[in-house]
Parts: structure tokens; sequence; C-alpha cells
């Protein structure tokens, strides 16, 4: 657990440089979060689809649903949602800020292994301790989808190497 409330609210050990794929996974939950009017596309419909195009039709569907998991986790365990900013205010901003941000910071750290970072990140968004739920869906997705192995351009996952 962290007890020091500075180094709860440290942003110098979370900040993020994220790659193609967590710019998309931003875009993705944007979408998840979306406040559509009532004749619109649901939001959930547009964040499948927009991964689907990102990542392909292998990839895309599981990279959604295991984000869509681990929204579910931040909102279970926070008790409210997720607060973005509504596609319909026009240019989303980039990057992300606050309560988005952290959630980035943390796919970012765990997909890392920077374990000590995404433990901040959680007690930031949840409180101390962090819940283990949060970590372990965000575990998930960083299982799936890992940086050292990121997804190229049209879906495909990268050649993993055999180990001997």
């Amino acid at each position: 657990m962290i007890h020091d409330t500075r180094l709860r609210n440290s942003h110098a050990d979370v900040r993020s440089d994220p790659d193609d794929f967590e710019r998309g996974l931003l875009a993705v939950t944007r979408h998840f979060f979306a406040d559509a009017p009532p004749d619109a596309v649901p939001g959930w419909r547009l964040a499948f689809g927009l991964a689907t195009e990102l990542w392909g039709i292998s990839n895309g569907p599981r990279a959604a649903q295991s984000l869509l998991h681990l929204a579910e986790a931040v909102d279970a365990a926070r008790g409210r949602a997720l607060p973005v900013p509504s596609l319909s205010d026009g240019p989303m901003p980039h990057p992300a800020a606050g309560d988005e941000a952290d959630l980035m910071a943390l796919i970012h750290a765990i997909r890392r292994n920077r374990l000590n970072s995404a433990q901040i990140v959680a007690c930031r968004m949840h409180g101390d301790p962090a819940d283990p739920a949060i970590l372990q869906a965000t575990a998930m997705l960083a299982g799936l989808f890992p940086a050292e192995h990121p997804l190229p351009e049209g879906g495909a996952p990268a050649a993993t190497p055999l180990r001997r």
C-alpha cells in the first residue's frame, strides 16, 4: 500500500509517452464513454468499429473488449463513470487529461511492466489501496497487447521470435 500522499499524488513517476496502440486506445475509450444524441449510433458500437479499423478484425474487438472490461472495473471501483470529453464538443484534446490521463498512464505502465508506477496511478484513480480489479483488468489487456510486441498497421500481430 502507498501511504505517502506525496508519492500517491506524484505525476513525475507516471508520465507516459504513448505508443501508437495506446493513442488508438485513447480514441476508443473516448467513443465508449461519449455522450451521443438519442438518435445517433451508440458510443460502444463506434468504439468497436474504430478498434476494428485500427487493429483488424481479429485484434480490434479483442482490444476493445479488454478496454471495456478495464473501464467497467474502474467505474465499479470508483462508483461513478470515468468522465471524458464529449465527442459533440468538437475536436478532442490531446493528450489526455485528468482521469482519462490516469487510465492511459496505468495502461502504459503495466504494458511495460512498470508496476510501481502502475500502483501509483491506480491509487490516484481509486484511493489507497489500489483496487485489485483495476490492476487485474489492466494486466489482462497488457497480456494480450504488451508493449514489446505492438500491433503493426493492418492489425496483424508482430511475429514473436521462438524461445529455446
